[in-house]
C-alpha cells in the first residue's frame, strides 16, 4: 500500500505544484504550499495506510504545516509521528546519489524520507516534476531518484 500511496502522492504534487505556487503567490503567503503538502501527505498518505496501521501519525513531510503554532501537522496537530516512510535502493540496482555522486545501492540501507524534489544538474529544488527523493541517513542527507527506490513504513524513533 505505501508504494501506491506515495506514487499518488508524487502525482498530485506534480499536477497541482503550478495552481498552488500561483495561489502562494497571490495571496502573500509563501508557506501556503508546505501547509498544502503537508495536508496533502496526510490525506493521501495517512490515510491509505489507517486500514494498515490503525491511528498512524507520519513524520511530517518537509517543512510540514505552519497552520498550528506548536505542531507542523496540519490536522490532529497534538498528536506525534507513530511511524516514518523510509525507502532502499532496490534489490537488483543501483544508483547515483546526486549531490555526492557517488553510487548507491541496495547494501547501503535504510534512509529516512523528508521529501520529494527535483534534482536540476546542480541541486535539488522543491518545484515539479517531483522525480527524486530527499533523504537521510547518518545524518548526511542524499538525493536519489525515485524510480530507483522501494518504499516502506516503520515506527518513529522517540523523539
Amino acid at each position: 500500500m505505501i508504494e501506491q500511496a506515495i506514487f499518488s502522492f508524487v502525482s498530485v504534487l506534480d499536477a497541482q505544484w503550478k495552481a498552488v505556487a500561483a495561489l502562494s503567490s497571490a495571496s502573500g503567503r509563501p508557506g501556503l504550499v508546505a501547509d498544502w503538502q503537508q495536508a496533502t501527505w496526510e490525506a493521501l498518505v495517512e490515510g491509505a495506510l489507517g486500514s494498515e496501521y490503525p491511528g498512524v501519525r507520519l513524520a511530517v513531510y518537509g517543512e510540514g504545516a505552519d497552520v498550528h503554532g506548536s505542531s507542523s501537522r496540519f490536522s490532529f496537530p497534538e498528536d506525534l509521528p507513530t511511524h516514518a516512510v523510509y525507502c532502499r535502493v532496490g534489490d537488483a540496482g543501483s544508483t547515483v546519489d546526486r549531490l555526492s555522486g557517488r553510487a548507491v545501492d541496495s547494501a547501503s540501507g535504510e534512509f529516512f524520507f523528508d521529501q520529494f524534489v527535483h534534482f536540476d544538474g546542480a541541486w535539488y529544488t522543491d518545484q515539479p516534476p517531483f522525480d527524486h527523493a530527499l533523504v537521510v541517513a547518518d545524518g548526511v542527507e542524499h538525493v536519489l531518484p525515485v524510480s530507483a527506490l522501494r518504499w516502506f513504513v516503520r515506527p518513529h524513533p522517540p523523539e
